[in-house]
């Protein structure tokens, strides 16, 4: 404990808010970072909803995929009904957020995603161009390498010059019809404008585009040149910051999953640097590079040949690379001791994180550390540094 203490009163490591402001709480939740999943029924539905709740409570915040939904406008059995689709029920989930501040001490942080193969996916991609409603969420789209070499192929389909002004409109369209107060005109002018964009990225040609799934039925139901629907996300993500994009296949091939026998990652924490199963957490922490330069050598050269000049065995004595070895070996050890601590919420990540005893280690002060040594961010030196030291 006096070690844990020492490391931290010296800010030479933090770990994330949750642990600091819950520790010794009733009920107390350390981990940041949560997953959740969303099953395609309104029990299930509901129940994520009631956990997410729980989570932001304890200043956790959570990730969902909402790929399992079925489509906007598909049949719901027991009503004879029509589902409003995953971007009505992120919405849902995004107002209960609003009302719930995490811990008491932030805003509400979620991240919804969608797999590029869901009908919904450009009904998705354009929502946030309402800056006004989905206020909780950042969202992005996961795609595969299939996807990425379908972009290359269908690009030589792509050849009206008009198209992308076409785009911009609609994109205009979409925001205006968003700030109409009479809710079922609203709905209206938003389906017409996304109407179109599904028109425009349709597929025509035999060997053109991948198909939408349905996922309730496992069926296609409409074909999209992947071309156009990589534009469209790259230009609303220049545009307005989201939607994202994961590379899905890339995060389960790699020790993104170390444990692949529990399931699949579909979905990451609220800020993406954690991949996580559903009912996984994740307990963050940074160590602050810039506490592990000798006091002696705090000093700032200001001459760029001199930055230049600066050789390898300079920086090995400036740098306390013992210090830094010793406080990651007692950050991590720190981090795990964390997981027994935690009293989580959901009964179900209880479960999980005791099987797979995740931790994230990250690291602060970089450009404090390049400063204090005199070294420019986009030299040489500094790429050459970033790698010694992340190794």
């Amino acid at each position: 404990a006096r070690e844990f203490y020492n490391l931290m009163a010296a800010q030479k490591f933090i770990p994330n808010t949750p642990t600091m402001v819950n520790s010794a709480k009733v009920g107390q939740s350390l981990s940041a970072c949560f997953v959740l999943p969303v099953e395609d029924d309104m029990a299930g539905i509901l129940k994520t909803m009631s956990d997410m709740a729980m989570i932001h409570k304890m200043a956790g915040g959570t990730g969902f995929s909402f790929s399992h939904l079925r489509p906007k406008d598909d049949i719901i059995a027991t009503s004879k009904g029509k589902s409003t689709g995953p971007v009505a029920f992120m919405q849902a989930y995004n107002d209960v957020c609003s009302q719930i501040r995490q811990g008491g001490v932030r805003r509400g942080a979620n991240m919804g995603i969608l797999h590029y193969t869901h009908p919904d996916v450009l009904r998705f991609a354009i929502h946030k161009v309402d800056e006004f409603s989905l206020t909780n969420f950042n969202i992005s789209v996961t795609v595969t390498e299939e996807f990425m070499e379908k972009v290359k192929e269908d690009t030589k389909y792509v050849v009206d010059h008009e198209r992308s002004r076409m785009v911009d409109n609609i994109i205009e369209e979409i925001k205006v019809a968003y700030t109409i107060r009479d809710l079922d005109l609203k709905n209206v002018r938003v389906e017409e404008s996304v109407s179109k964009l599904y028109e425009i990225c349709r597929a025509t040609h035999d060997d053109e585009g991948y198909d939408l799934i349905n996922p309730r039925t496992d069926k296609s139901v409409d074909r999209l040149n992947a071309k156009k629907v990589f534009d469209l996300i790259t230009k609303l993500a220049w545009q307005y910051g989201d939607p994202g994009m994961i590379l899905i296949d890339r995060v389960n091939n790699s020790r993104a999953n170390p444990t692949p026998k529990i399931g699949l990652i579909e979905a990451t924490n609220p800020c993406a640097e954690q991949p996580l199963l559903p009912y996984d957490a994740c307990t963050l922490g940074s160590i602050n590079l810039a506490k592990f330069i000798h006091p002696e050598d705090n000093r700032r050269i200001k001459d760029p040949e001199q930055s230049r000049r600066v050789k390898e065995g300079d920086l090995d004595e400036r740098i306390d690379w013992n210090g830094l070895k010793d406080a990651i070996h007692t950050a991590i050890h720190f981090l795990d001791n964390v997981l027994d601590m935690n009293e989580y919420p959901v009964k179900e990540i209880d479960q999980i994180t005791s099987m797979v005893r995740r931790v994230g280690l990250g690291v602060m002060g970089w450009a404090d550390m390049l400063v204090k040594l005199g070294i420019g961010y986009n030299t040489t030196e500094g790429c050459q540094l970033a790698e010694k030291v992340m190794q």
